[in-house]
Order: structure tokens, then C-alpha cells, then sequence
């Protein structure tokens, strides 16, 4: 990750690559899908080619940079070894919707596996 935030705009970039993992390549692959919306979503442009992805986000003010570099850290972290649950699309999806609503303890899927139905 490369990043430039301060209170020029023009200046203003978040510059990332992600890619690789432990898991074999369709696992890597739906991870970097999994991230790659999850980036969209927050308005960063990106691409995913295989286990690849790389995304860039610039002219923001300071402080949704600040915020973007967090959520970049934190997207990291949620991510870090997750190519191995990668078992289906729908869990990548999953993850990402968790991601995203900020559930970080997937309490959202535990009460939904809980519901009898």
C-alpha cells in the first residue's frame, strides 16, 4: 500500500495491491473478489485479475482519506488468513456483506444460523 493524505486534494491517493495467500488458487481468488467489492463499494477503483487485486482511490479531502486508510487496515486484518474459509461463492459474498455492515464477529451470521427454519 501506497498513500499520500493531507489537506491538498489533488495530492490526496490511496494506492493498494493485494494478492497470494496459503490456500489454493480458487480460495486466493474468491478472497480477492471478496475484498475487490468490498474497496468498490467504497469507492475506490479496482481490478481483480486471479489472486490480484489492485485498487486506487484519489482526490479526497483529508478527512475521508483518513477514514478509507482506516478502513483499509481494517480490511486487512478481517482478511488476514481468510482464503482458507473461502469454501463457496456464497461464503465469499457473506463475508463481504459482513465486511460491510461492519459485523467483524459475524454475530449477523450466527443469529441467522440460529433462526429455526
Amino acid at each position: 500500500m501506497d498513500a499520500y493524505c493531507g489537506e491538498t486534494l489533488n495530492k490526496n491517493y490511496i494506492s493498494l495491491l493485494f494478492r497470494g495467500g496459503a490456500a489454493d488458487f480458487i480460495r486466493r481468488h474468491r478472497r480477492t473478489k471478496a475484498i475487490g467489492g468490498i474497496l468498490g463499494h467504497y469507492g475506490f477503483s479496482t481490478n481483480v485479475r486471479g489472486d490480484a487485486v489492485t485498487a486506487r482511490l484519489s482526490k479526497r479531502t483529508q478527512a475521508e482519506t483518513e477514514s478509507r486508510l482506516e478502513m483499509v487496515g481494517r480490511l486487512f486484518q478481517f482478511f488476514r488468513q481468510m482464503d482458507a474459509a473461502m469454501k463457496s461463492e456464497e461464503t465469499a459474498s457473506r463475508m463481504q456483506e459482513a465486511f460491510i455492515r461492519e459485523d467483524f464477529a459475524f454475530a449477523g451470521e450466527r443469529a441467522q444460523q440460529a433462526e429455526p427454519g
